[in-house]
This record gives structure tokens, sequence and C-alpha cells, in this order.
């Protein structure tokens, strides 16, 4: 049992810092390292990036030069090549030839190898690859680069940009890119428990004063919900999250950012214990505003929605499908921080995600607060306890009697009083490294 329990605290203590073998999956439509938050260089890259020919017609296979003229060499490379206009965000085209002892393709939201980026961390000079255009004409198109010299040093959003030579038609891109208008109104709590519904931590506050809140209105003439998202902590974003249970994972989630970088609102999914953003498909009605400290935003989501999530290893795009109802009762999870330096890319938020105590109905009009400890804390009051209780059992057992070496308790080596007070000290000291 304590074995399980320990199991699972260094599950929330893991943390990776660096992906030796390429870009993950989850950084499709952000391409920015989390290299322990480092943030990206601020001086003009020293790569070169040669394009053969200089402009592409629909079907053409462009070759693509990468050389580092600073004399050095580099370690990674992120890649992929996005429409200049319509929406930046959409991927287009593939490669097609690269050398597989350094590279690699894997698939982004809508193609098939759209995605370039390392397979190890050799140091090269140079690198050449080609990529494919699509066959219809999706007009200029930039190449969007984050290039890793080393593991704190590393160039992120280098553009290069290659014009279509094609008078055929225009091919409209299948998701448009959602208008952001700046939030002339602050969000007003005044109407909470009456005429909407809110979610509010700590528990203590009431709205303006709160470190997140969130305010939510079921609209039945539109089948949708409107959300409004704040936080008074001086942050660079704020997300809401719904789920079906108390953990992270398996989550659909709408952020905003806004101080120091990019203002937006973005679509994204935890698929485990880490969050990736998608392409913005079901939201509209984007809504931001940061000032004296404080960040908000509204957006609209419709009552019903399918959220995507692309299938890797196979030899054609391909997806899977999740339906989200949000007539359905969810938990509701807040998580606020900082974001990646001179991005709007969120980094790993250094508090505890608020989360409701139960699910909660988006079509009432209550208020809702979080619980006063997080999950986790929670759960080590738990353990906690059940130490207590083991020392109680392990001490009464042996009250009368001389301990025998080699005494088994329960078909497991024996637990003395030192034994269960030593677990004890460090499930507390887990939890307070993870608080710190």
């Amino acid at each position: 049992m304590i074995l399980q329990i320990c199991s699972v605290f260094l599950v929330f203590i893991h943390h990776v810092h660096c992906f030796g073998n390429g870009a993950p999956f989850s950084t499709c439509f952000t391409q920015y390292p989390k290299h322990d938050n480092q943030g990206t260089q601020t001086s003009p890259s020293p790569f070169v990036f040669k394009l053969t020919p200089s402009s592409y017609k629909p079907g053409q296979v462009v070759q693509i030069e990468v050389t580092d003229t600073s004399g050095s060499s580099f370690m990674g490379i992120q890649i992929a090549a996005r429409r200049k206009r319509d929406n930046k965000d959409v991927i287009v085209g593939r490669f097609v030839d690269f050398p597989t002892n350094k590279l690699k393709a894997f698939n982004c939201f809508s193609g098939y190898q759209n995605m370039l980026t390392h397979t190890n961390h050799h140091r090269v000079k140079q690198l050449t690859f080609k990529w494919k255009a699509p066959d219809d004409n999706v007009g200029n198109v930039v190449f969007m680069t984050t290039m890793v010299q080393s593991y704190d040093v590393f160039w992120y959003g280098i553009k290069s940009e290659l014009p279509v030579d094609s008078t055929a038609p225009l091919q409209a891109p299948l998701y448009h890119s959602i208008p952001l208008n700046p939030q002339t109104t602050s969000v007003d709590f005044g109407g909470c428990g009456d005429s909407k519904g809110c979610f509010y931590y700590p528990r203590h506050c009431s709205g303006s004063d709160c470190i997140a809140a969130a305010s939510y209105l079921y609209r039945s003439a539109t089948n949708d919900f409107l959300f409004e998202l704040y936080s008074n902590h001086d942050v660079d974003y704020i997300s809401i999250g719904f789920s079906h249970d108390e953990w992270m994972g398996n989550d659909v989630t709408v952020s905003c950012t806004g101080r120091s970088g990019e203002m937006t609102v973005q679509e994204g999914y935890n698929p485990a214990q880490f969050n990736e953003r998608h392409l913005d498909i079901f939201s509209s009605s984007h809504e931001v505003k940061y000032q004296d400290g404080k960040l908000q935003c509204r957006f609209v989501l419709p009552e019903a929605f399918d959220v995507y999530q692309v299938v890797q290893n196979k030899k054609i795009a391909e997806t899977t499908n999740t339906r989200w109802n949000l007539k359905k009762d969810y938990y509701l999870m807040m998580a606020w921080g900082d974001a990646m330096p001179e991005s709007s890319v969120m980094a790993h938020h250094h508090e505890y995600p608020a989360i409701t105590m139960s699910k909660v109905d988006l079509t009432e009009k209550v208020i809702t607060l979080s619980s006063s400890f997080h999950l986790l804390v929670r759960a080590h009051g738990q353990s906690v306890m059940m130490c207590w209780i083991l020392i109680i059992v392990v001490t009464f057992h042996d009250l009368d009697r001389e301990p025998d070496v080699g005494t088994k308790l329960s078909g497991s080596p024996r637990i003395g009083y030192s034994g269960v007070c030593s677990y004890c000290y460090w499930s507390r000291s887990h939890i307070c490294q993870l608080r710190n």
C-alpha cells in the first residue's frame, strides 16, 4: 500500500526538461522549446535558409538548405510551412525527403508529415531536406522555424517566405482565423448566482478580488455558452478546463493570454499532465483585455463540439474526434501563470490549478467555490492520517512483546514505528517540495 502511494507521489514529482529526440507532437502550434522556461534569443538569427526554387507552383517540390553562419553548429530544428494569409496557424504541404539519421517528420492537424524536427542532439552545421507544396494554390507560404544551438540558446519564430507562382484560384482554408476584438467592458461579477454562474478561487473571494474567476451563461436562443475569465494576479495567461474527473488529463481547455505577449484566446487539450494548443475551431467572439495587472477575456463556446486528436505513425492524415456537450456536468479547472518569453506560449503554471469540489451544471446560475486545498494536498492529508493509524496499529501490536527479527506483517517485511514515521516524513517533505 505504501509503495502504491509513493508511486502516486513520484508521478507528480516527475518532470521532463527536454526532448533530445525532437520536439513533441504537442508543439505543433507553438514550436517553442520549454527548456526550464529559458527564453528565445532576441539577437538576429545566425541561420540562413536557401529555398530552391525561390517560388513554387502547386504540387512542386522545394529544396530547403539550412546553414549556421556563426561558425558554430546546432543541435535541433523544428520547421513547418504555414499560410501567409487567411489563417496563419494552418500548416500546409509535407516533407518528403530528409536525412533520417538526424530528422523525422510527424503529423499536425489537417496534414501528413507536415512538421519536421530532429531525432537526436548530434551537432551539425548544415541540413538539407525537401518539402512538397499542396496541390491547390494556398498562396504565399511562410516557413516558421525554431533553431536550437544548445539547450539554453535557441531562436524561435524565424520566418522564411516562399511566394507562389500560380494563377490558379486561391483555395480558402477549411478553418478561418477567429478575429480578436479588444474587450471594452470589464467582467461584471455582480450577477453571479442570479443572472449567470460563477467559479471563484480562492473560496473566500467574491469576484474582482479573486486570484482567478470565471463566469458562464447558457444562452438558449443561440444554444451556446458565454464565458468570461479573470485574474488580478498579474499573469500572462488564465485557463479554464472541463474535465470528467478531478485529475489533469483528457480535459478540454480554453486559455487567454495577454500582458507581455500577444493577446490570444486559445483552444487546447490535456492528453495527460500537459497541455497542447489546438487549432481554433469551435470557439468564437474572442475578446481580451489586460490593464493594471488584471487579465480578463470573453469567448463563446457552442453547446456541443468535437475535439480532435491527431493519429501518428500512419501513412495518411488521420484524426479521431471526441464529442463534448457542455450541457453535461463537468469538473471545472482554472490555471494561471506566465508565458514563455517573447511569446503567447503558456509556460508551466507554478501554482496548483483550482478545481471544483464536484461536477458543475453549466446551465445553472450558481456560485461554485474551489476546494480549499488542491486534490494532491487533500491526498497528502489522507496519507498523513493513514500514517498515524499505522503508527497506532504497529505500536499496540508490539506493546507487550519484543520484536522478532524477520517477522512479517501481512506478508510484507515488518514495519516498525520508526519506519512508519520515516514514510510519513518522506511524503510530507515531498508535498512541501511540490508546493514550493
